[in-house]
């Protein structure tokens, strides 16, 4: 079983709930499972699995997904004890993995790991305007107005939400408050005479539940203290510290890859070059540790490593420990490991991509770019294996699209645009395809929407198509935030994203072009998206991102269509939370209200409570607060409800502008998974 704070990255994937077992207790969203090739193929399947008709997952109670050993087989996590959820690498014995309920080669999926950073969702709702208090949920006697903030102070966050959250974990052993005031007391960060954050945290480090000792050790990562270093070091190591910690006679392979994750978001909230040093070094020496065995350790350590967040204007002085944790990562990616071990090489690129984002050497960027189309083109190591997993290709295209320069004629980095666009057009693996034309487009360059929009215009509609769509949003967003207020929208690139609206049938496509206008600021086609959110309102996927297509190009006189929305999806979920952080993103200040208005009552599935405490969360408005300490005081209700208060709390109060998890899903290559990164139930991207 799961809990509460599990919650997919992907709710464009989210049904209503149909059978739960009735122990269910985390309304698990399901994402991407074994989403790996087999290296028998080394490809993926470009077939589309869409049937139109909302969503291709399904919700349901899933298993805890534990392993207690540190052997080399992975364990059993995700719903229905599906079996191994990464590859044996063993080629010979045929496709393995664990069965895919899901297409992953769906747009949806990129979008929702990277969303975060498009959507600018809490800065919307945190700026200062008029605010609209409810009448049937704060006040009797009419509407009030005042201009304020959304944002809660910290002074509300400490003397009204601290001391409820602390009484409900001091209060219960029960696993899903248990965990999801972990994670909410982690985010908020705070700390008052009477509550100390390291040391609850370090407590349930001895918990006889596998999930709350993981748990624990994240959550010591996400409140970004540095005095958790220490500790999380030792669990990573397995250390005879470590193992005092949990008081047990080794430190389970899932809770110490939890501790290298939790090393990388401490290291990278850190301004301190002496705490990145020390954090880099221990994950440091868990990659050279050839005694480590497994995937889940590596690849925790290598997310670490991209987490160190080395800003040369900030601190010069970052450059000599960037080249060291560079080299580390060449020699890590240039050796002959052979397939099985290829799934953690894949993890290398996009790592030293995050490395090179605020580097000053161009030297190094040039480096790592020719060792990357390297990968791009499936060449062979310098010791000669020709046997090379397709995630690796994968890896590099998305990794390339963060470092090469904009393709114009005469670029000195044309190369790299053209090795992209090749790799898309030889089709040799669908996925890394698809990934390319994302890299095309956050590159930029005339010459590049140029083959983006032949893409879009001749692509195959249902598979092609969206990609080529979602590539020129990217573009169009990233050029018009570099230009400020001189930016200019681009008109060919609208009406030809426009266009496709009256030529395509498809829901996926339609959904896909939706978030690319709005992301152009295309508001000249915000009549057309208003007709198709009428005409579509059944199809709960195509209905969410149209709402938030509208929302980001800021059509403010979407408003009431998108509110109505919001009302009438009270058990749907997927389109609930859509249509609700687009109203967010608009700056409706009644937005939260509305879905505290249908969180608080009595009767709502799993679904639906772990939708709304998402939607509350990710909102937050302060206003949600004294009604959420209500709910999570108020023991007459189910643990499940306090549960969802709890998550929705830790989200209204979260100090940072982005969710954490924001951080290691941008730009991880999600077809490369293993079980404590994400599996839809019990990895780290899996959680809220």
């Amino acid at each position: 079983m799961s809990s509460p704070k599990k919650t997919l990255t992907s709710c464009a994937l989210i049904l209503a709930l149909a059978t739960v077992d009735a122990r269910a207790h985390g309304g698990v969203y399901r994402g991407p499972g074994n989403v790996v090739s087999s290296p028998g193929t080394g490809s993926s399947s470009g077939s589309s699995g869409s049937s139109g008709s909302g969503g291709t997952g399904t919700i349901t109670p899933g298993s805890a997904g534990t392993t207690t050993g540190g052997g080399n087989t992975p364990g059993t996590a995700g719903p229905r004890g599906a079996g191994p959820v990464i590859p044996t690498g063993v080629a010979s014995r045929g496709p393995v993995g664990a069965p895919l309920d899901d297409d992953l080669t769906r747009w949806t999926y990129y979008w929702e790991f990277r969303k975060d950073s498009y959507l600018g969702l809490r800065a919307a709702v945190h700026a200062t305007g008029t605010i609209q208090f409810s009448d049937t949920f704060f006040m009797a006697g009419g509407d009030k107005e005042g201009s304020d903030t959304l944002l809660p102070s910290e002074d509300q966050l400490r003397t009204e939400v601290l001391p409820p959250l602390h009484r409900a974990l001091e209060s219960t052993s029960q696993r899903d408050i248990t965990s999801s005031c972990l994670v909410a007391l982690a985010k908020l960060g705070l700390e008052d005479k009477y509550f100390a954050l390291l040391p609850t945290l370090r407590a349930r480090l001895t918990s006889h539940d596998q999930e709350i000792r993981e748990t624990a050790a994240l959550a010591m990562g996400i409140s970004q203290r540095s005095g958790a270093v220490p500790d999380l070091v030792a669990l990573l190591h397995d250390t005879d510290r470590g193992r005092r910690l949990c008081e047990r006679s080794e430190v389970d392979d899932r809770t110490r890859s939890f501790a290298g994750y939790g090393l990388g978001l401490i290291a990278y909230g850190s301004p301190s070059l002496g705490v990145k040093r020390i954090v880099f070094e221990a994950l440091r020496d868990v990659l050279d540790d050839d005694s480590v065995v497994g995937w889940n350790v590596p690849i925790a350590a290598l997310s670490g490593v991209g987490l160190l967040h080395l800003d040369s204007q900030i601190d010069p002085a970052v450059d000599g420990l960037r080249s060291e944790a560079l080299g580390l990562l060449a020699r890590l990616h240039d050796a002959d490991v052979g397939v099985g071990r290829q799934l953690v090489q894949a993890h290398i690129a996009t790592a030293a991509a995050a490395l090179l984002a605020d580097s000053r050497e161009a030297s190094l960027r040039s480096a790592w770019i020719e060792r990357l189309l390297d990968d791009l083109r499936g060449a062979t190591t310098a010791q000669g294996s020709t046997r090379r997993l397709a995630v690796l290709g994968q890896s590099a295209a998305l990794a390339l699209g963060e470092l090469a320069a904009p393709h114009e004629d005469g670029a000195p980095e044309a190369h790299v645009s053209e090795a992209l666009l090749k790799a898309f057009e030889d089709g040799m693996d669908f996925q890394t395809g698809v990934f390319a034309l994302t890299a095309l487009g956050r590159i930029g360059g005339s010459r590049n929407v140029e083959a983006l929009l032949e893409v879009l215009a001749s692509g195959t509609k249902a598979l092609e198509r969206p990609w080529a769509a979602l590539a020129l949003g990217i573009h169009e967003h990233h050029r018009l935030a570099s230009a400020g207020t001189a930016g200019r929208i681009d008109e060919r690139i609208t009406k030809a994203l426009e266009a496709q609206l009256d030529e395509v049938k498809n829901p996926e496509t339609l959904a896909a072009l939706a978030v690319a206008l709005g992301l152009s600021r295309a508001r000249d086609a915000s009549p057309k998206l208003r007709v198709l959110l009428d005409e579509h309102r059944s199809k709960d996927e195509l209905a969410g991102y149209i709402c938030l297509g509208l929302a980001l190009m800021e059509d403010r006189s979407s408003i009431p269509a998108i509110r109505e929305i919001v009302q009438q999806s009270g058990r749907r979920p997927q389109r609930l939370i859509q249509s609700a952080m687009a109203l967010g993103r608009l700056g409706d200040k009644s937005a939260a209200l509305a879905l505290m208005d249908q969180m608080s009552g009595a009767d709502q599935n799993l679904a639906v409570l772990s939708s709304l405490a998402f939607a509350v969360g990710r909102i937050g408005d302060r206003r949600t607060i004294p009604a959420l300490v209500e709910m999570v005081g108020d023991t007459e209700m189910v643990d499940l409800a306090r549960a969802f208060a709890v998550v929705a709390i830790g989200g209204v109060g979260d100090k940072e502008s982005e969710p954490w998890s924001a951080k290691i899903g941008r730009l991880a290559n999600y077809r490369a998974a293993v079980e404590t990164l994400f599996n839809q139930a019990s990895g780290i991207l899996d959680i809220l």
